[in-house]
This record gives structure tokens, sequence and C-alpha cells, in this order.
């Protein structure tokens, strides 16, 4: 269809093959699913700060090599770095106008995350251990 026809459609005419790829619930229920399984553990990573505030490094690394707090804190770790992909990614496929740009965005920031994470996991267990 030319485009001097496109002006002369309805908005319907024009929104119509536009619609969802039926991937927009999915990715909001995942969105909200990490939130909501962060959420109790930073309530106990603020509430574990607390009780360490002026606790020596002695302190801080014997409490971090018990087993219990070094799974819930790679648990926030994760969950944390999992929570920002998704909100990042909704971003750039929000405001990122080229196909092309935001698939090289979603998979820059994907990495970066991955990197990130794996860092903060690996300095944690390098601490408890």
């Amino acid at each position: 269809m030319t485009s001097v026809n496109k002006k002369f459609q309805s908005p319907l005419a024009r929104a119509r093959g536009l619609g969802s790829s039926r991937e927009g619930a999915h990715h909001w229920l995942r969105e909200r699913v990490a939130a909501v399984a962060v959420l109790p553990l930073v309530l106990w990573v603020v509430f574990s700060m607390v009780n360490l505030r002026g606790k020596s490094y002695w302190e801080f690394t014997q409490w971090l090599s018990q087993p219990w707090n070094t799974a819930l804190l790679i648990l926030f770790v994760g969950g944390v770095y999992y929570h920002a992909a998704t909100g990042l990614q909704v971003v750039i496929e929000d405001y990122s106008t080229s196909n092309a740009r935001q698939l090289c965005l979603i998979f820059a920031s994907k990495l970066a995350f991955i990197f990130m994470g794996v860092a903060s996991i690996v300095s944690i267990l390098k601490i408890a251990l």
C-alpha cells in the first residue's frame, strides 16, 4: 500500500498487524515474580547489615562463612541482577527505535549483568570460604 493511501486509513486500519507479539505478559510476570522473590531477601540484607554495623572484617567473614548466610546472599545477588536485567530490557525495548540497536543493547546489557553477577558470586564465595 502506498503512503498516499495510508493517510486516508482509519487509526484502527493502520494499527492492524501491529499487535502483541504474545511475549509481553510472560516477561511482565517474570519481572514481577523476581521482584516479589527478592523482597524478603532485601529485608534480610538490610537487617543483616544493620546488625553487622561496626563489626570488624573478621566478624563479617565469620558471619558470611555460615552456609545459610552465604546461600541467601548469593540468592539475593542473583535475584537483584536478574530483576535489573529484565527491567533494563523493557526500557531498551520501549525507547530504542532500531531493531539492530535494540538487539545489540539487550545482548550487551545481559552480558554485563551476567559478568557482574558471576563476579559478585565469586567474591562472596572467596570471602566465605
